[in-house]
């Protein structure tokens, strides 16, 4: 009777699974719908770091180019999604605490509002920091170019670049609420998380110099924030043990 319990509820979280799956995928794709609308103004904000970067050095000089007929379709397929997550990333914490909550216990259920608040704002400061870093890592980039080349960039790469960049920085600035949704439902201990600190510092620079050009400044712009948000998680984890 038990083994059957427990196959029961377990088939029961993988459903609730199911369903919160769903629900983001159906947001997401309603989003990005909504995103077609404001294409031009996502494209414009985009560019503005290449157009700092013309205005900054104009010895660089940096054409954006198609690569082939279908690359126009690509473009606002990868802008609109782009807009659809960040208009959808609140409804998909709203999703995924339906999903966490029942994990928690009764008194924790009213911090519904901090969650999805908390996780909303740092995905939004970590864009908007990825954004503004886009045009002094282009001009560290764009250095290592050799004198007399000109710098042809196929405008679906660079869409790309911005997509998975921004995206990442997003999801790197809720590293502080998934430590602390991890020690409240008990998946992590804080004092595991602090043992092996050394290690996260170490990881976050290794993973730092795969990502980026082999530049200490760039890396430190990468594995800098990966450390001060691992530590902003392990003071709120702390602190929120010590409050129980």
């Amino acid at each position: 009777m038990k083994k059957e319990k427990k196959k029961m509820q377990l088939w029961e979280h993988l459903e609730e699974l199911r369903v919160a799956i769903f629900k983001i995928i159906g947001t997401l794709t309603c989003t990005t719908i909504l995103s077609f609308y404001f294409v031009d103004l996502l494209y414009a904000a985009l560019m503005r770091p290449v157009a700092i970067l013309r205005q900054a050095h104009p010895e660089i000089n940096i054409n954006i180019i198609y690569s082939g007929p279908f690359d126009p379709v690509f473009v606002v397929m990868k802008i609109a999604f782009l807009g659809g997550v960040i208009l959808g990333f609140p409804f998909v914490m709203l999703f995924l605490w339906s999903f966490l909550a029942p994990a928690l216990k009764r008194r924790e259920h009213h911090a519904f509002l901090w969650v999805c608040g908390a996780g909303s704002f740092s995905f939004a400061c970590g864009i908007a920091l990825g954004y503004f870093s886009v045009a002094p890592i282009l001009t560290i980039l764009t250095g290592f170019g050799m004198e007399g080349a000109d710098n042809f960039w196929r405008i679906g790469d660079f869409i790309s670049f911005m997509l998975y960049w921004l995206l990442c920085a997003g999801m790197i600035f809720e590293l502080p609420l998934v430590i602390v949704l991890l020690t409240k439902i008990g998946i992590v201990d804080v004092a595991l998380l602090k043992k092996i600190r050394p290690f996260v510092f170490v990881g976050a620079m290794v993973f730092a110099a795969l990502i980026t050009p082999p530049d200490p400044i760039t890396m430190a712009m990468i594995g800098g924030p990966l450390v001060i948000l691992y530590e902003v998680g392990l003071f709120i984890a702390s602190f929120g043990k010590r409050s129980n």
